[in-house]
C-alpha cells in the first residue's frame, strides 16, 4: 500500500518504506507524523487513513482509530469497505462506544469476517 497517490512525488516509495519501517519497529508516533502530513495533502488517501487507523489502534487511541476507520468507510465503496467497517466497529467498542459499535456491526454484510475481530 503506497501512502502517496500516483503522479505526485518521486519520493513516494521512500516515504512508504519509511512509514512501514516505523510501523514494523513499533514507532507508531513517527509513522503518524508522516502519515498526517500526507493526509493533509491527500485527504481521501485510503492508504494514509488505513495506516493512521492501524497506528492509532496499536497505541490504544481508539477514538482516533475509529475516526480514521469512519473516514475510510465513507471514502470507499461499500463493496470495498466491509473490512474497514469491521475495524471501525472494533475500535468503537474498544473506545467504549458500545451503541455506535452495535450500529456499525448491524450494517455489515454477513460474510464471516467475525474471525478478524480481536478479543
Amino acid at each position: 500500500m503506497d501512502v502517496t497517490t500516483t503522479n505526485h512525488s518521486n519520493t513516494g516509495g521512500s516515504l512508504t518504506t519509511t512509514v512501514y519501517s516505523y510501523i514494523k519497529e513499533g514507532e507508531y508516533l513517527n509513522a503518524i507524523h508522516l502519515l498526517e502530513a500526507q493526509l493533509d495533502k491527500f485527504p481521501t488517501s485510503t492508504a494514509a487513513l488505513s495506516l493512521l487507523a492501524y497506528c492509532y489502534y496499536h497505541l490504544e487511541e481508539y477514538d482516533k482509530a475509529s475516526s480514521m476507520y469512519e473516514q475510510l468507510v465513507e471514502v470507499c465503496p461499500k463493496s470495498e469497505s466491509e473490512r474497514y467497517r469491521l475495524y471501525y466497529a472494533q475500535s468503537l467498542l474498544k473506545a467504549g462506544a458500545i451503541n455506535d459499535s452495535t450500529r456499525v456491526i448491524a450494517s455489515l454484510s454477513p460474510s464471516g469476517n467475525e474471525d478478524d475481530v480481536d478479543e
